[in-house]
């Protein structure tokens, strides 16, 4: 099977393997084409397109922004920037800042509580997936899931909000940096429809119907729906590394919605 896959994250936010491992594993997969999207930040895309480059895999450049629409958490996936624009890396560097000052406020909270998980030499920003790991080796949550409902989630002991840029002002400065926005996993968000609809009215591009998030009759749906809004299509493993090591290769776009897409993508060249 030949896949695109198009939602991926390295060791330059919270994946586990860097871009350089990531393309060797891509390559034993035999995904055709690549993207890394890692969150708030392009910084991995050059090594990763150098190193995909090596192995003969088609790169396009990408990112993950994390967004807020009507009180909700949405990640608005871009491709194909320019990774110059100064709007754009303005913003990016807004959000960095934001996560970094989440990522202390959420230890600091957890210190008080007395746990404590060595993260005080880390000069790295530490992804809440990273601090729920944390929790799980030291013994305080007996998993991912249970340390996120304990600690990390919205009625969690060490919840701390963050400011986030609109999902339509991300929309935006992906596209005037000229790239294509499109809708993270859908099928996470609840009502879908109604959130699709909006955001397609405010410009989207496209939506990720293929994903490790979804079961068939969600895909199914979100085609719908690309249709009924005219949407283009992608599709990714969403992979970090964890748990998900058997998502790469196995999710992504399939073969028969490929040539569509590389039309969507430089139909503005």
């Amino acid at each position: 099977m030949s896949l695109f896959d198009l939602h991926m994250h390295s060791t330059f936010s919270d994946g586990v393997y860097s871009p350089e491992e990531l393309a060797l594993m891509l390559k034993s997969k035999s995904v055709q084409k690549a993207s890394l999207t890692d969150h708030d930040t392009f910084s991995g895309c050059d090594a990763f397109r150098s190193a995909c480059d090596a192995v003969g895999i088609e790169t396009v450049d990408g990112i993950e922004i994390s967004t807020v629409h009507r009180g909700r958490t949405i990640h608005i996936l871009g491709y194909r920037f320019r990774k110059e624009d100064q709007r754009l890396n303005d913003a990016l560097d807004f959000a960095q800042k934001q996560r970094e000052k989440r990522s202390d406020k959420i230890i600091e909270k957890l210190l008080k509580m007395k746990i404590d998980l060595h993260f005080h030499n880390s000069k790295a920003t530490i992804s809440r997936p990273e601090i729920a790991e944390a929790l799980v080796k030291h013994g305080f949550a007996t998993s991912k899931s249970d340390a996120f409902e304990k600690y990390l989630g919205r009625k969690g002991l060490a919840w701390i909000d963050k400011s986030m840029m609109s999902s339509i002002d991300a929309i935006k400065h992906i596209q005037r940096a000229g790239g294509k926005s499109v809708l993270a996993h859908p099928g996470i968000y609840g009502n879908s429809e109604s959130l699709i609809r909006e955001l397609a009215m405010e410009g989207l591009d496209g939506i990720e119907a293929f994903s490790s998030a979804h079961f068939g009759s969600q895909t199914n749906k979100f085609l719908d729906y690309s249709s009924q809004f005219s949407l283009m299509v992608t599709g990714g493993s969403d992979f970090h590394g964890r748990e998900d090591i058997g998502f790469l290769g196995n999710y992504g776009l399939p073969q028969e919605f490929q040539a569509k897409l590389r039309l969507k993508f430089y139909s503005h060249d």
